[in-house]
């Protein structure tokens, strides 16, 4: 898709050869990029390592795409299920055919919502990572223990599920 871009772009400007292309040419170019936000990082990226590669293959002199800068990501933030979302997703648990699973997605989604894990963070947690009413976890960042009360209702939901090493998860 980039390569073809890059070529229709070629013709269309009447550049026949990659030492044609500066940096303004290549700024150009990138400006009629339809891509907006991480679409267009990854192209970006994708673009710069061809031109690294054409660079170091001896074939310019320099590297024009090295001066083209990141495009600044412009994405809301996600907010979070309002009460009647939240309240669907629970029935949605409730209904689900299969009632051994459908006991297990209640307890995950209440642990996602009052715990505020990572989804793979809540899918391998081990039962010995709770005690008591809290949710004993390490910090990524800095490594420090930080325990996470959780409401009795979200314990009495993991404790429903059947005895095994982890909650949600067969441990392979």
């Amino acid at each position: 898709m980039l390569f073809r871009q890059f070529q229709d772009f070629a013709k269309q400007h009447g550049h026949a050869y990659i030492t044609d292309f500066d940096v303004d040419t290549v700024r150009r170019f990138r400006a009629s990029w339809p891509n907006k936000n991480i679409a267009a990082r990854k192209k970006l990226e994708a673009f710069r390592a061809f031109f690294r590669f054409v660079h170091e293959s001896g074939w310019i002199p320099t590297n024009p795409a090295t001066y083209l800068k990141p495009p600044r990501i412009t994405e809301p933030p996600t907010a979070p299920f309002t009460r009647e979302e939240f309240a669907s997703i629970l029935q949605a648990c409730d209904i689900y055919p299969d009632k051994q699973n459908a006991i297990r997605l209640r307890a995950l989604v209440f642990l996602l919502r009052y715990s505020g894990l990572r989804i793979r963070d809540a899918v391998t947690l081990s039962r010995n990572r709770i005690q008591g009413d809290k949710l004993f976890l390490y910090t990524a960042k800095t490594g420090t223990a930080v325990y996470c009360p959780l409401p009795p209702f979200v314990i009495e939901a993991l404790k429903a599920i059947p005895a095994t090493t982890y909650f949600f998860w067969t441990g392979l």
